[in-house]
């Protein structure tokens, strides 16, 4: 009998089947992210703190710490003024996605994939850095973009109809080049308390912009999923209406268990992980990491639908090689033997 394959175990999830072991996201799948050519600073972790430049869309960017991303400066926006967009953001803003050399970009990107043994998940955004609420916060400004939503929805939903329509275009071509598996959406709509609006404007503003997104996902021919920090679990049961199948972090301050309860395997949760927690600490004791790992799994993975991921909120440059160490051998070992010796 052959050996189940990493990617053929992670599948079983995607079918609402129970897996053989739990899956590791960081070792059961390969991600893209871009593409390359609409990324904001590429290359950014090799960039100075206070470095600045702008990405294709004119948006001004800065590194604020090397190890992370790219943000947008806080002391200018691309749109001062949402009724005024169409001056501020002209159609001469948004490249020609057919201008680009995409086979070149698929040879670049996909050089290390493994689509016989992995998962291929590729995360866009419109700036490289979000789809909807983040694109649209970072054109305004994220307080700006907000008051915008309430008091100018109308100007809202313009602009975001047309950064939907490139979206659009820009799915079908990811899907037609790269043929992944999934394609993430990349919204972060929430901090550690809550939603950054309430779930009703989130239904109104955004969630029409969502469900464009995925149904072009779908038409491509790949899975839909979301990436989406923070408290976001008021929004869960939209994920499931609008059609996404995954939603990472998943971080632990959500009520994960309530999601299950309700959605069963129709959501699949990717992480869990404790990130704002003892065991994610610089210098943590190892039982209390190993400890941290175990919790996830007791309280995601009953049932199948859940994937053990740091989702990259602990990583090496944090808490160094032995402590990373730790965290993912202990999610093998308890992993692989989760659904042998639990019963439900």
């Amino acid at each position: 009998m052959a050996k189940l394959s990493e990617r053929e175990n992670l599948l079983r999830l995607y079918r609402s089947e129970i897996p053989a072991w739990v899956p590791i996201s960081e070792h059961a799948t390969n991600k893209g992210f871009g593409p390359v050519f609409l990324r904001a600073g590429r290359g950014n972790r090799l960039r100075q703190k206070g470095d600045r430049f702008r990405d294709i869309f004119g948006v001004l960017h800065e590194i604020s710490d090397p190890r992370f991303g790219p943000m947008p400066a806080p002391d200018e926006h691309r749109v001062t003024d949402v009724s005024k967009w169409r001056e501020q953001f002209p159609a001469t803003a948004f490249p020609d996605l057919d201008s680009f050399d995409w086979e070149a970009a698929v040879k670049e990107e996909t050089a290390d994939w493994d689509r016989e043994n992995k998962y291929i998940k590729y995360l866009f955004g419109g700036t490289g850095s979000g789809s909807s609420f983040v694109w649209m916060a970072s054109l305004l400004g994220n307080a700006e973009a907000l008051e915008a939503m309430l008091t100018e929805p109308e100007a809202w939903d313009d602009l975001l109809d047309t950064l939907t329509v490139f979206q659009e275009g820009l799915v079908a071509r990811i899907g037609a080049y790269f043929q992944p598996d999934s394609i993430v959406l990349c919204d972060d709509l929430a901090f550690n308390k809550g939603t950054f609006m309430s779930p009703a404007l989130y239904r109104d503003r955004i969630k029409p912009f969502h469900k464009r997104l995925v149904d072009a996902i779908v038409k491509a021919g790949c899975v839909p999923e979301i990436h989406c920090c923070g408290k976001a679990d008021t929004l869960a049961d939209d994920f499931v209406d609008i059609g996404l199948r995954s939603w990472n972090p998943a971080q632990r301050f959500n009520d994960l268990e309530g999601v299950k309860a309700r959605h069963g395997n129709r959501l699949i949760l990717d992480g869990a992980w404790d990130s704002n927690g003892p065991a994610a600490m610089r210098g943590a004791d190892e039982a209390v990491v190993r400890a941290a790992v175990r919790s996830a799994m007791d309280r995601c993975a009953p049932g199948g639908g859940y994937v053990f991921s740091t989702s990259g909120m602990t990583e090496v440059s944090y808490v160094g090689e032995e402590h990373m160490g730790w965290i993912y051998d202990e999610a093998a070992r308890y992993g692989r033997q989760f659904y042998t010796s639990n019963t439900e």
